[in-house]
């Protein structure tokens, strides 16, 4: 799950409902979601930084290794995510073999994920 869905969640957007059940599923995200929504919580409505707490305590953070941050530095040209995106993705294809897919709400990281052929929900 990437940082726009957590997101989601936190602020109780109406996408939000169909995320509740996965996050009951041992959800995985990269550590630098922690980072992004942390810092949009922090920007847009401080109260809810207990709720983001709790929300991020369900995932499984994973670390930016060097191979992560290695392949998510060479993406070919058609790969057209931003770095924080990029680093997303590059999680999401090491941990392909063990995860179901990428759950974005960003339409821009949908599209970079199905190029990489990553099953997108």
């Amino acid at each position: 799950m990437d940082s726009s869905a957590i997101v989601a969640v936190i602020f109780d957007e109406p996408e939000a409902l169909a995320l509740e059940d996965i996050l009951q599923s041992a959800p995985v995200t990269s550590r630098l979601s922690r980072v992004e929504v942390l810092r949009r919580v922090n920007k847009f409505d401080e109260t809810l930084l207990p709720r983001a707490e709790k929300v991020l305590s369900q995932f499984q953070l994973v670390e930016m290794t060097e191979s992560i941050l290695v392949r998510a530095e060479n993406y070919p040209p058609q790969i057209t995510a931003k770095t924080a995106d990029a680093i997303h993705l590059a999680t999401a294809e090491t941990l392909s073999p063990l995860i179901e897919g990428v759950l974005t709400l960003d339409k821009q990281m949908a599209k970079n994920a199905q190029k990489l052929n990553l099953t997108v929900y």
